[in-house]
């Protein structure tokens, strides 16, 4: 487990830039303190792309780096991009490996009027990207059609099926998949699953949402005080 950042324990909730390792399959487990990041920040803009070894990281001023595993460096690979800047509400980041994209998803066209619920943000009908093979053109946009909605969502939990679609999950009982090739947004049935009330609702799943390869399924933690959920995602045609 790969870690960058976070509030830490400071009254101001300023940043950090401190990185971490979190050996698993050590017993016991064994924390490795790795360079610190070339920047600071709260929100959860961190991912990693397993078939290159290299982990990347998003700084408040929207600049990308990139840590190499093997080499233990960093290196800033794109610098500030205002769209990307540190926001509130808060975007999730996430790294495309197959389709070399860094991907920003989450409520850049604001808040809405009288929100409520997790869709606090205004209608939005993009996200943006960045080509790992061509940082020259920056940050751009990618207009989705369909259940845009999760765009709306604040820090959504986003993670990438063995299909190739992403799957998205805001804390409650629904789950949408993203398609980046036909740029297409689908939310799937509602479940069953209980939510409880409050507003805690609102905060964002940020990276509490995973798929496990093992098993075939999502799992994901919407709360501290909430049990964590298991999502088994439809057979595709």
């Amino acid at each position: 487990v790969w870690r960058v950042g976070g509030p830490g324990s400071s009254e101001s909730g300023a940043g950090l830039a401190t990185s971490w390792l979190l050996h698993l399959g050590e017993t016991p487990a064994r924390w490795e303190r790795l360079p610190d990041a070339p920047g600071s920040t709260v929100t959860a803009m961190v991912d990693y792309d397993p078939t290159r070894r290299l982990g990347y990281f998003v700084a408040r001023n929207g600049a990308l780096h990139r840590y190499d595993f093997d080499a233990g460096v960093w290196e800033r690979v794109i610098g500030p991009q205002p769209a990307l800047a540190e926001p509130d509400p808060a975007l999730t980041f996430r790294i495309d490996p197959a389709r070399r994209l860094a991907l920003f998803v989450g409520p850049r066209c604001g808040y809405g009027p009288r929100a409520a619920g997790v869709y606090k943000g205004a209608p939005c009908d993009f996200i943006h990207v960045i080509s790992l093979d061509d940082l020259n053109a920056g940050a751009q946009r990618l207009t989705f059609t369909g259940a845009t909605d999760f765009l709306r969502v604040q820090g959504p939990g986003l993670a990438k099926h063995p299909s190739g679609l992403w799957y998205g999950w805001a804390g409650q009982n629904e789950v949408w998949t993203m398609d980046l090739d036909a740029k297409v947004l689908v939310k799937l049935p509602a479940g069953p699953l209980r939510v409880p009330d409050g507003g805690a609702i609102n905060k964002g799943v940020y990276g509490r949402w995973a798929f496990d390869a093992g098993r075939g399924v999502f799992f994901g933690i919407a709360h501290v005080d909430w049990d964590a959920v298991r999502f088994t995602p439809p057979g595709r045609p």
